[in-house]
Order: C-alpha cells, then structure tokens, then sequence
C-alpha cells in the first residue's frame, strides 16, 4: 500500500526546531535536521513547509501535546514525532511519558486520520544510569507498541489501519562502547543535538522506510520544452534556454575563476564558474568536466546538450571550513515580478570515498531589494563536526522566495 499525499509536519523539541533556520530575510533548511536529508535522499518527496515545524527547544511530552491541534489544523498527512529526552532530565517518570505519548500525542493525530511516524528517544549524552534506563524502557514500550502486539493494541484503542509507524535510528548513531549508549563522536555538536552526519543517518533511516509508502518523485530535468515563456509555460524554469534541447547544463565555455592559492581547470557549463569560495591554502585541485554523450535519456540516445557538472577535489587540501562553489555568472531577471515566488533545485552526487566533506549546500539569492534575500538549501554550519566518507546522492531544493519590489 501507497500514499500519494504528503504534507509532513514535525512535533517535537529543540532537535525538531532545528530543521530549519530563519534569521530575518535568510530562509534556510538545516544541515543538521533530520527532514532536511529525509528530502534530500528521497528526492524532495515532502512538503514541509517551515510552518509545519511545530519543535520548540526544551519542550516536554507534555509541553509537544499542546500543539497537537496545531499539527492537525495544519491539514497535514504525516507527522513525524520525536520528543522524550527533555522528560528524562526533567525528572518526569516513564509512567508519565507514556500516558502522555499515548493518550496526548499519539491518539489524536490518529483519530484525525494523520499517518503518524515516531522515532525513540536518541542516543545522547549527559544521562545518569537511572535517567537512560527510563529512556529505553520508553523506546521499548514504543516498539512495541508500534508493533500492535495483542495487549498493547486492546489498551491503547488505536485502529491497526492507522497504526504509528516507527523508525528508529539507534543502530546508526549509538557508540556501543559508551556505558549509557550515547551518540557516536561527530554525530552530535554537544552530545544531544545531531550534527550534520547525524542527522544524515536519522533522514536515512526515515527514507528507508518511508519510501515503501511514498516513492520518490522524478527530479531531472530532462523536458527539452521546459523553459520559461510568460504566457504558455509560466512554471518553466529559468535557468533553461529557448533552443534545440540547450537544457540548463548545456555547453563548455563556463569559467574557471582563480582565487587566493587555487586556479581551477577543465570544462565548465556555459553561464556558469567554478571556483574556491573559502580558503586560501595551496595543494588543492579543482577540475571541471562535462558527460558526453548525455546520460540522462533512458535510451542513452547520443544527441541533445550534456547535462551534467562534475566537479573533481584532490590534491592535500588546504584550511578547515573551505568551500568550492559551482554558479552562475549573470544574475537573472528577465520575466520576473514582485510578488513572483521562485525556487532553486538540483541533483547531486558524491561519489567515490570523499575526506574531510562536511556536506553540500545549495543556495538562491535577491540582490536587488532594499532588504536582499539569502535561501539556503541544507546551509552547512560553521565548525560542523561532519565528515562524510561515503558517497551518497540526492536532491537540493530551497524554501520557496517571494520576489520583493525594487
């Protein structure tokens, strides 16, 4: 069985709140929340609309349930629920946290027919013995209850049609070695709060199971007609150049831009330059090349532009918290508007064994405005203790701009 729909909301603390990040006109999703890489990996599947994160830091169960209405009213179609760890320093009992999951939380999002995915209290530090044992018979109990066995079912009144789903992370992120079974070293910034491989790992267990209810949706842009026209396809894309299949890819005479220590070589995408945006040190490479033929037909028919970047780091390296940036070189302007609402989105892919990556990020900007707009898609944070040293791929969209006048 498949959903089609899916509006997703969050319920939760500060691990929740930090989905996101809004300072003033910079509107970004957090490297470091676990919705954000569920939408990556999963091919932007959700709409999760910033209003829909209803986490607020240091919050109780019991402080979660009174946004409950919040999340219905939202007229979401899933929620994800994470909360606990506040209780078990709080000084709150297991038989509290249970009524109040059950009968607060989790009954009413069901009873408004939301499809409800839980995940357990986290691995974490700071927690005596008495505190992290509170906390796994808490996830033991919402196992199990997750798994409709026979006593919980007839207590807990729930339909098994709409029965909570959980999903739960623990084997990606517990250090084994720890006596209370806290996160894994670099996967937290303070040893509560996941940094950006952390969250990876809670998004991808949530892709992998989600993706069996809701597929990912295509994502390439691979329409030759899919380019901007005023009157006929308002909602092409910008980027995209009326043509034979010019795509937004297309050609080899981008830029390669030198900076401080670092000149960049190989083939750039028309309109576009690579270059070292953070960082002067020496020792690193940085090579561009296109695909030929194009890849991204299924029948790998040769004609029609290349439509894919790859960008190749090697070299020693240089400093820490250097970043190596892929954009345009004109700004666009033509056919937009006050009022109009844009976004940005692209495919990527990591490939080979990466060292030193602290993650991908993806951004669009209004220049023009007495107040500029900055839109981050997974904004990486300074000092991020992350290290990815795999590859993985998937897919960058930004929150949604709405143009200003001027």
């Amino acid at each position: 069985m498949t959903f089609s729909s899916s509006k997703l909301a969050l319920l939760g603390d500060s691990i929740t709140f930090n989905n996101r990040i809004a300072p003033g006109t910079t509107q970004c999703t957090n490297s470091k929340g676990y919705a954000t890489w569920l939408n990556i990996l999963s091919g932007q599947r959700f709409n999760c609309p910033f209003s829909n994160n209803f986490g607020v830091s240091g919050d109780n169960l019991s402080q979660m349930s009174s946004r409950v209405s919040n999340v219905i009213a939202s007229g979401s179609t899933v929620c994800i629920v994470l909360g606990g760890t506040n209780d078990l320093t709080q000084g709150n009992n297991f038989s509290a946290m249970q009524g109040t999951m059950l009968n607060g939380i989790l009954l009413p999002l069901v009873n408004a027919s939301i499809q409800v995915i839980v995940l357990p209290i986290l691995p974490r530090a700071g927690l005596t013995t008495q505190q992290a044992l509170i906390g796994q018979n808490f996830n033991s109990w919402l196992r199990e209850l997750c798994l409709g066995t026979g006593y919980l079912s007839t207590q807990s009144n729930i339909n098994p049609q709409n029965w909570p789903i959980l999903v739960d992370p623990t084997e990606y992120l517990q250090d084994a070695t720890s006596p209370i079974g806290a996160s894994l070293p670099h996967y937290t910034f303070d040893g509560l709060h996941p940094a950006s491989m952390g969250a990876y790992w809670i998004g991808y267990a949530l892709f992998q199971t989600l993706t069996a209810l809701y597929p990912p949706r295509p994502t390439k842009q691979i329409a030759v007609m899919d380019y901007y026209d005023a009157v006929n396809n308002p909602y092409g894309n910008l980027l995209a150049t009326p043509g034979s299949n010019s795509g937004l890819l297309f050609g080899t005479s981008g830029i390669n831009l030198t900076t401080t220590g670092l000149t960049p070589t190989g083939s750039v995408a028309t309109s576009w330059r690579q270059f070292r945006g953070i960082g002067t040190g020496t020792g690193t490479t940085l090579v561009g090349s296109k695909e030929n033929p194009r890849q991204d037909i299924v029948n790998r028919q040769a004609n029609g532009e290349r439509q894919k970047q790859v960008i190749t780091l090697g070299g020693t390296g240089g400093e820490s918290d250097e970043t190596y940036s892929l954009g345009l070189t004109k700004a666009i302007s033509t056919g937009l508007s006050a009022g109009d609402t844009v976004f940005g989105e692209i495919c990527f892919e990591v490939q080979g064994t990466p060292f030193n990556l602290t993650g991908i990020e993806f951004n669009i900007s209004e220049n023009g405005p007495a107040h500029p707009q900055l839109y981050i898609a997974n904004m990486l944070q300074t000092g991020d203790p992350a290290n990815f040293t795999w590859a993985f791929k998937g897919t960058l969209r930004t929150p949604p701009m709405t143009l200003q006048s001027g």
